[in-house]
C-alpha cells in the first residue's frame, strides 16, 4: 500500500501544520528524527515535552497528537510523575499499597486524584486486605474497613457481653467480627455457670435486654443440656406443646439444626429460639422464637409478600393467571408446591420457580414482580448456560484446561463460551502454566499463553540459528531467515512493552541473519582454497606478524585450514570496517557506497543497543520500533546481501 506521499498527495510538515504542537517536540531525545522534516501524519513514536510543565516527558505517535488530539498524559491524570504521586504526597497511604495483588503497578505511578481501584493491605494487621480507589484513600481519607469493623464489634463496644460468647458452638464466628448492633442469633455461655447455654440476638444482649435466662429464672433447671438427648423438660404442666396447638408449623421445623429440641416438649408460648426451614424453598432458613413463629402472619419471612398488610392471595381477575397468561404458561408444574398463579398478583414479592416455554431444560427461580417487569429466561438471554451453550459441551477441548480448584464452585457447565468473566486455566501440556483469562478470550486464543510465548521464542531462535558450515546456498538460508522474521512482525500483543520487546528481537535477528550470510559465505569460500587461505594469512596481522615454531612450520600445510577457519570464526561480522577490508582484499568483492553503509551501520548500532544495553542507547533512552522501521531494516539488509551475493556468484578473485 502506498503512503500519501508516494501517491503524490501533499502532506504538510508538523512544523507548518501545528506550530503550538511543534513547540512540545523534545529538544534532545529525538536524535533519530528531525522536526523540520517529519510529516504531520507520521506514525513514528517520538518524544514530547509538555509546554506547561517541563517535567512531563512522554512518547507518542505524531499523527495521534495531530489528528486524534492526544495531549499531555500527565496533565490529564492518565500518568503521574514520581514527585506528584501518592508515594511522595501521601506516604502513609502508599505504605498500605498491596505488595502482591496489583501486578506491575507501583505507588509512584498513581496520582492522589486517581479513581483507579487497587488492592490495599493494612499496616496494622496484614490479614486485612481490601479494594478501594486511590482518591478515596488519599483525598477521602478512608481507612482499613477491617479495623473499622473491629472498632464497632461486640468485642470492642461490649467486652462484658463478648466475655459470654460461646467458645465452641459459633463455629468460626468470633465477637471481633460481629457488629455490636447485629441482629444475628448466636450461642452464649454464662460466666457464672458454664452449664448455662442459650441462643439470643446480639443486639438484645448489647443493649442490656437479654442476660442469662437460666440465672433469671426462665429455665427451671440450671444444668447443661446434653448435645444428643432431646429436650424433655421444657414443657411445663398445664401448657400445650407447639406440635399439638399448631401442627401446621411442624413442616417448618428444621430437621437437622434442632437436634437438642423436641417440638412435643416445647410450649407454643416459648421464647426458645430455634431453626426453621421453608418446605417450598429449602434454601430459606431462619431463626426465630417459637412464640414469634406461632404469631407470624406468614410462616416463611422470605416468601411473605413485599408489602406488609397485603393479602397472600388476590382475586382471580387480578392474578397473573388472568392478567399475564404468558407468564402463567411458564409456571413450573412441580417445584412450587401448592402455590399457583391464580393466587398471586403481578406485583407479588414471592420468589417462585419457572420453566421456559422454548426449552424445558431452562428452569430458574425469580420473583413474580421481576417477571411482570420484563425479566425473561436467563438461559435464552445468555445470562446462564445450559447443556447446549455451556463451555463443557460447546468447547470440550477448552474446558479441559479449566482449573480444577481455583474456580470453585463454578464449573465449565455453568458458563457460556461468550462469557466475559475471568476464570483460572491450567495448561494441559504443562500443569505449571496457570493464568487468568475471560472465557471468550480463552476460546479465541485456544492456546496456553506461556506455551505460545515459548514457541514464539523458539521460532525466533530458529530464525537466528547459524547456517551449517556445509550449506552451499548461503543466500537461500538468509532469505528463509528473513522471511521467518518478517512473519513475526504481524504478531500482535496487547501489552505495548511486550510488543516492543518482540520488535527488538526481530530487528536483532535481521542483523544476525546478515552476519550469518557474511560469515558463511566468506569462511566456506576461503577455507577450502589454498590460494585464498594464503591471501588471508598474508594480509592479516594475526598471521603475518606472528612468530612460529619449527613444529608449526613443518605441520603448516596440515593445520593451515583449521587455523584459518578458527581465526575467521572469531571475527565479529557486524564490524563493517573489518569485514569490508576482508572481502575487498581477499575476495575482491566491493561493498556499497559510504552513504549506503552509513544507513546500514545505524541499524547495526540499534542491534548493539538491543543486545548489550537492553534496548537503550548511550543516553539511556529506550528504543521504540514500529513496523515501518522493521520493514526499512529488511529492505536495507536485503539490498546489501543481494549486492554481495551477486558478486560472489561471479568470483572476482578468479579474474
Amino acid at each position: 500500500m502506498k503512503t500519501l506521499q508516494q501517491a503524490g498527495i501533499h502532506v504538510p510538515l508538523l512544523v507548518s501544520h501545528d506550530l503550538e504542537l511543534a513547540k512540545e517536540w523534545h529538544p534532545t531525545l529525538n536524535e533519530a528524527h528531525s522536526l523540520d522534516q517529519i510529516p504531520s501524519n507520521s506514525s513514528y513514536r517520538v518524544w514530547w515535552r509538555c509546554s506547561k510543565d517541563s517535567r512531563h516527558e512522554w512518547q507518542s505517535q505524531v499523527r495521534a497528537r495531530v489528528y486524534e488530539g492526544h495531549g499531555c498524559p500527565y496533565c490529564s491524570g492518565r500518568r503521574v510523575i514520581a514527585e506528584d504521586s501518592i508515594e511522595m504526597l501521601y506516604p502513609d497511604v502508599a505504605s498500605e499499597f498491596h505488595p502482591d495483588k496489583n501486578g506491575d503497578l507501583k505507588p509512584t505511578e498513581l496520582a492522589p486524584q486517581s479513581n483507579k481501584k487497587v488492592w490495599w493491605q493494612c499496616s496494622v494487621d496484614s490479614h486485612h486486605e481490601w479494594q478501594a480507589t486511590v482518591a478515596g484513600r488519599a483525598i477521602g481519607s478512608s481507612g482499613c474497613p477491617g479495623c473499622r469493623r473491629l472498632q464497632m464489634s461486640v468485642a470492642s463496644k461490649s467486652p462484658d457481653v463478648a466475655a459470654e460468647w460461646h467458645p465452641t458452638k459459633n463455629g468460626d464466628l468470633v465477637p471481633e467480627a460481629v457488629p455490636n448492633r447485629s441482629e444475628k442469633c448466636v450461642w452464649w455461655q454464662c460466666q457464672k455457670d458454664a452449664a448455662h447455654e442459650w441462643t439470643a440476638m446480639v443486639k438484645t444482649r448489647t443493649d442490656g435486654r437479654k442476660n442469662c435466662p437460666h440465672c433469671q429464672g426462665h429455665q427451671r433447671k440450671k444444668r447443661k443440656r446434653s448435645a444428643t438427648k432431646p429436650a424433655t423438660s421444657r414443657l411445663r404442666r398445664g401448657t400445650t406443646a407447639v406440635s399439638e396447638s399448631h401442627p401446621d408449623l411442624l413442616k417448618f421445623w428444621h430437621a437437622t439444626k434442632n437436634a437438642n429440641f423436641d417440638p412435643e416438649q416445647v410450649s407454643q408460648g416459648s421464647e426458645l429460639v430455634v431453626w426453621w426451614q421453608c418446605p417450598d424453598e429449602p434454601t430459606h432458613e431462619w431463626q426465630s422464637s417459637v412464640k414469634n413463629q406461632v404469631h407470624r402472619k406468614h410462616a416463611c419471612p422470605e416468601c411473605a409478600p413485599q408489602t406488609s398488610g397485603r393479602p397472600s392471595r388476590v382475586a382471580l381477575e387480578d392474578s397473573i393467571a388472568t392478567k399475564r397468561p404468558e407468564l402463567s404458561a411458564e409456571w413450573h408444574p412441580t417445584k412450587n408446591g401448592t402455590i399457583v398463579p391464580e393466587h398471586l398478583g403481578s406485583g407479588s414479592g414471592k420468589k417462585v420457580w419457572w420453566q421456559c416455554r422454548n426449552d424445558e431444560e431452562h428452569v430458574w427461580s425469580a420473583y413474580v414482580w421481576q417477571r411482570t417487569k420484563g425479566s425473561g429466561c436467563p438461559y435464552c438471554s445468555g445470562l446462564l448456560a445450559d447443556s447446549k451453550t455451556c463451555l463443557a459441551n460447546v468447547e470440550p477441548e477448552i474446558a479441559k484446561s479449566w482449573h480444577a480448584t481455583k474456580n470453585a464452585p463454578e464449573t465449565p457447565f455453568d458458563v457460556r463460551r461468550q462469557s466475559a468473566k475471568k476464570f483460572w486455566w491450567q495448561c494441559d501440556v504443562n500443569p505449571d502454566h496457570v493464568w487468568s483469562e475471560s472465557v471468550q478470550n480463552r476460546v479465541n486464543r485456544r492456546t496456553c499463553p506461556q506455551c505460545n510465548r515459548i514457541a514464539r521464542d523458539t521460532l525466533i531462535q530458529e530464525a537466528l540459528s547459524d547456517s551449517v558450515a556445509g550449506n552451499v546456498s548461503y543466500l537461500e538460508t538468509f532469505e528463509e531467515s528473513v522471511a521467518s522474521l518478517s512473519k513475526l512482525v504481524f504478531i500482535e500483543i496487547s501489552d505495548e512493552d511486550s510488543q516492543q520487546a518482540l520488535y527488538r528481537l526481530i530487528h536483532a535477528g535481521l542483523i544476525a541473519s546478515m552476519e550469518t550470510y557474511l560469515s558463511d559465505s566468506f569462511i566456506n569460500t576461503v577455507v577450502p582454497s589454498k590460494e585464498l587461505r594464503n591471501s588471508v594469512m598474508l594480509t592479516t596481522p594475526a598471521f603475518k606478524e606472528k612468530k612460529y615454531s619449527i613444529a608449526e612450520i613443518v605441520d603448516w600445510d596440515i593445520n593451515a585450514a583449521n587455523n584459518v577457519k578458527k581465526y575467521l570464526l572469531d571475527v565479529i561480522y557486524h564490524n563493517l570496517f573489518v569485514v569490508q577490508k576482508m572481502f575487498e582484499t581477499v575476495l575482491r568483492v566491493q561493498f556499497p557506497s559510504e552513504d549506503d553503509l552509513r544507513v546500514l551501520q545505524k541499524s547495526i548500532d540499534k542491534r548493539h543497543h538491543i543486545v548489550h544495553r537492553n534496548g537503550r542507547n548511550k543516553k539511556g533512552v529506550t528504543l521504540s520500533l514500529e513496523v515501518a522501521d522493521l520493514n526499512s531494516t529488511v529492505k536495507c539488509v536485503r539490498q546489501f546481501v543481494l549486492g554481495i551475493d551477486k558478486q560472489m556468484r561471479q568470483p572476482p578473485w578468479l579474474n
